[in-house]
């Protein structure tokens, strides 16, 4: 069911009758307001747990060895917990390097009606691996479906309750695929011998309070070292629109030793960590922070973090090296504008209202409250391609969404080899494929307006 109404009819600021109700359930001696406050104090994370190791080593699992905060710098974790921005500022505009285009609505459309769902994907040459909302991995050459696999031995087509959902995948080694799953964690997959094994479970034991909960994506380092973002201490995936409107920082970045089965907690209070990779020095991550619309630096050595892009036209989702590392695709999940009038998502319609995402998140059933967060995401769709000086090249958009699927607002990755660049969408039905003569073409001129500019 689509839902489509405006929250507000009002078109510049409420009525007085309305900041009068705010006011009267932000009063501590008004009923409903309690009713609120308890509701939502229920559902709030732990906010003071110890990052020190617990003395009380059984309530952990014996092979997870706990390592702790391996932050020094008592600065910067202030920073991040407790200073993180509470609104969002202002997008970039659509202009320059961001000018609109029509490049995705003219992709081809591969695997069409044969996946659905699949948020990420890897290429190999003329392979590629896909994963699916059903559970499978799917292994295509030249765009068609040669194998696949279910990634839970409790999943089967007749019994989908345990099948999870698989996000990001990887290359760990030459014989193993790591693929991510929200639920289930990071998983290790030997296909051609149809093997898979739990490399980190979601259930991995943190600190004496936490555990390991909605895993997002996960970045090689070596054979033996990854590096992966979790995306909300809180919430799962089918509940993503409640931690962007909550907008806490849940989010945290971990670093894993493969052989030690050591965990290590690297960064903590982050606004809904996304995509992660690897720079090529292999010293620096960089990772997105979905809540505030900023691209992250961390270098794992100095312990240093830096923004490596910070005025992005929207929310950014999975994040990839292009084939010769030396530029960043980014995937953005709501589109931002800084037009007057412009559609904007409702979390930040509502910024100046946090008291009213409140009642919404605390009234409203799940599926109606997400129905109403639909509603209010414009259909635009866009990826960035990034040089490493956080400086954007060129975008693809389309401005109307895809013809016929009105569900897709949001690009999960983005991925290029030398014939195209590919995009994959987590409401879709298909992977797009976009001739990558077509946007060298546009990088190009952008590039040669810039220099008749300057």
């Amino acid at each position: 069911m689509r839902v489509s109404f405006s929250l507000f009819p009002f078109s510049t600021s409420p009525p007085s009758s309305l900041l009068l109700f705010f006011s009267l359930i932000n009063d501590e001696s008004f009923p409903f307001s309690s009713m609120i406050r308890r509701r939502n104090n229920i559902n709030e994370p732990h906010q003071d747990y110890s990052p020190y190791p617990p003395s009380d080593q059984l309530n952990h699992r014996q092979h997870q060895e706990y390592v702790g905060l391996i932050l020094d710098d008592d600065e910067i974790q202030k920073r991040l917990r407790c200073c993180r921005p509470s609104k969002l500022k202002p997008p970039a505009p659509l202009t320059n390097s961001l000018v609109s285009n029509e490049l995705i609505g003219q992709a081809i459309k591969l695997l069409k009606d044969e996946i659905h769902g699949s948020e990420g994907f890897l290429i190999e040459e003329n392979v590629m691996w896909v994963t699916s909302i059903d559970g499978r991995l799917l292994r295509t050459v030249n765009g068609r479906i040669e194998d696949s696999m279910f990634l839970s031995d409790k999943c089967s087509v007749s019994d989908r309750s345990h099948c999870g959902r698989p996000l990001g995948i990887r290359r760990l080694n030459v014989s193993s695929l790591l693929v991510v799953d929200a639920y289930l964690g990071i998983i290790s997959v030997d296909f051609p011998n149809k093997k898979v094994s739990t490399l980190l479970p979601s259930s991995s034991p943190i600190d004496r309070l936490t555990t390991l909960h909605y895993i997002h994506d996960v970045a090689v380092v070596d054979s033996d070292n990854i590096v992966l973002t979790e995306r909300s201490i809180k919430y799962s995936p089918h509940f993503r629109p409640y931690e962007r409107m909550e907008h806490q920082p849940n989010g945290r970045l971990f670093h894993y030793e493969i052989s030690r089965n050591r965990i290590t907690l690297l960064l903590e209070g982050l606004f809904e960590p996304s995509g992660i990779e690897v720079a090529q020095d292999r010293d620096h991550i960089i990772f997105a922070e979905t809540g505030t619309g900023e691209v992250l630096s961390y270098h794992m050595r100095t312990k240093g973090l830096t923004k490596f892009t910070e005025n992005l036209p929207g929310l950014p989702s999975l994040i990839r090296l292009n084939q010769h590392r030396d530029a960043l695709w980014v995937g953005i999940e709501e589109v931002r504008f800084s037009e007057t009038g412009a559609p904007k998502s409702l979390p930040e319609y509502l910024q100046e209202w946090p008291f009213v995402r409140k009642i919404l998140l605390s009234i409203f059933p799940s599926e109606i409250f997400k129905a109403i967060y639909r509603s209010f995401a414009p259909p635009h769709l866009m990826a960035v391609k990034y040089n490493m000086q956080g400086q954007p090249l060129v975008s693809v958009q389309g401005p109307r969404g895809i013809p016929n699927e009105h569900r897709v607002k949001s690009i999960a990755q983005v991925s290029e080899n030398s014939e195209g660049v590919f995009l994959s969408f987590s409401k879709g039905n298909h992977i797009a494929k976009i001739n990558k003569r077509y946007v060298d073409a546009l990088q190009q001129g952008i590039a040669t307006s810039a220099r008749r500019r300057g």
